[in-house]
């Protein structure tokens, strides 16, 4: 049920007093609005300019009643850091703005005028801050079942500030077991790792903006979903695991086990990254669907033991690398960006060939994309290590070399001539990776006999 109401300021600053209004329990993390926006919002009170309603949940379960923004917390959270005196209104920064904003030279601004002079609320005087607190809000009141009125408020759609399909889902879903589940990951991940506010910031998936927008909680889902149940079309299904997994008791098992996987996948993806971005590797900007794939590799194939990351982690992060500078390269040559190499590994196509029209994220090209990844793993961390280079790596290594001169002869080689030798012969210890690869005369390999 939805009821209208009016609340002044003065209203306002007696419900955050009492906590009675609460700002920030799911919708975001962090306010998103600077200090120049809040700035801008506090004269426009003091202007007597509408600001568009505010829409709370209406809490009567308790002693007494209590309110949950669920629209507005930005211009309530700019209220609240001006009432504590954290806010300070400066007056260049309205300067410029009335100064590019004709339409504002006719509002009125007697009282906007001692708000500036003031710089707090505190410094106002007493009539003048009784004046403020006559400002009216009008007020959107929702109540009954929590997730219902959540629901009813985006079929509203009265949000002057749009909210982030997980913002929404953060409101429908708190406290469920999926949900909760998805943030202690980001959380733990976050304090074991990261130096900033989020490991998936520092690993380069999203920015500090899309932190504060609960991305990173969306994305922890996406992969809890794909340890669990597989790829998945877009994500199209989010709210429907976060829904099938709702109580603690049906869930806890399968989503203690999937945590426990995407901890340990997650630090072995920092520890390939040596604690720095993905881009680092050669992965675009936006790589998100590369983790997702590399997350999607671990699973299909089994996480790295530290044994074999100890010896192979190095000749690992170098294949991806340069499989990633393939990849982007083949994708420029096909978008006619660039003229790209005289040949390319089918690993190398297959994956770069899911970047190239049609839904990036559907469930074909995301279960594509995991199968490459599983391959350019398996064929580092192989049990067994192999007489010769696959064809995967002889292209690697071909790619690498700049001059193509035959490492033995000193000789141009053209790729029809082409063989992958080994830099130190497996005879003195060398092995079959893509770091120990050189390109030769498939005739001046013959010659030199078994190496």
């Amino acid at each position: 049920m939805i009821s209208v109401d009016k609340w002044r300021i003065g209203e306002i600053k007696q419900h955050l007093s009492d906590a009675r209004l609460l700002l920030d329990p799911e919708y975001q993390r962090k306010a998103v609005w600077t200090s120049k926006t809040q700035t801008l919002f506090i004269d426009s009170l003091a202007r007597g300019i509408p600001v568009g309603a505010i829409t709370v949940f209406e809490d009567d379960s308790g002693p007494y009643k209590k309110y949950e923004v669920i629209d507005g917390r930005q211009r309530l959270t700019a209220l609240s850091e001006y009432f504590k005196g954290e806010l300070e209104i400066r007056e260049s920064v309205i300067t410029a703005q009335v100064e590019s904003e004709d339409d504002l030279s006719d509002v009125d601004s007697e009282l906007a005028e001692k708000v500036i002079a003031a710089g707090t609320y505190n410094e106002l005087a007493l009539e003048e801050r009784m004046a403020l607190d006559e400002y009216e809000f009008p007020v959107f009141k929702v109540t009954g079942k929590r997730a219902e009125a959540v629901r009813a408020f985006v079929r509203m759609n009265t949000n002057l500030y749009s909210l982030k399909p997980q913002e929404i889902r953060n409101a429908v879903f708190n406290k469920t077991a999926f949900l909760d589940a998805a943030i202690g990951l980001c959380e733990t991940l976050t304090g074991e790792l990261a130096n900033s506010d989020s490991y998936f910031i520092d690993v380069g998936v999203v920015t500090s903006e899309a932190w504060k927008r609960m991305q990173d909680v969306q994305f922890s889902l996406e992969c809890m979903i794909l340890v669990l149940h597989g790829p998945q079309h877009r994500r199209d299904t989010i709210d429907h695991y976060c829904d099938l997994y709702r109580e603690p008791k049906d869930a806890q098992k399968a989503l203690d086990d999937a945590i426990k996987f995407l901890r340990k996948a997650f630090e072995q993806i920092w520890e390939l990254c040596e604690g720095q971005k993905i881009q680092d590797l050669n992965f675009p900007k936006n790589a998100e669907n590369d983790l997702y794939a590399l997350v999607g590799a671990l699973k299909r194939r089994g996480l790295i033991t530290q044994a074999q990351l100890k010896k192979d982690g190095a000749e690992l992060r170098d294949t991806i690398r340069e499989f990633r500078r393939q990849v982007q390269l083949y994708i420029a040559m096909v978008r006619g960006e660039g003229e790209g190499e005289d040949t390319y590994a089918e690993e190398v196509k297959d994956y770069a060939t899911t970047f190239l029209g049609g839904q990036v994220n559907s469930e074909k090209k995301r279960a594509s994309r995991i199968e490459v990844f599983t391959n350019v793993i398996n064929d580092v961390i192989a049990e067994i290590d192999s007489s010769s280079f696959s064809e995967f790596q002889r292209c690697l290594i071909w790619a690498r070399s700049k001059e193509k001169i035959c490492a033995r002869c000193g000789e141009e080689v053209a790729y029809k001539e082409f063989h992958a030798g080994h830099k130190v012969a497996r005879a003195h210890g060398g092995r079959s990776v893509v770091a120990n690869g050189q390109v030769e005369h498939a005739k001046c390999n013959q010659k030199a006999g078994i190496n």
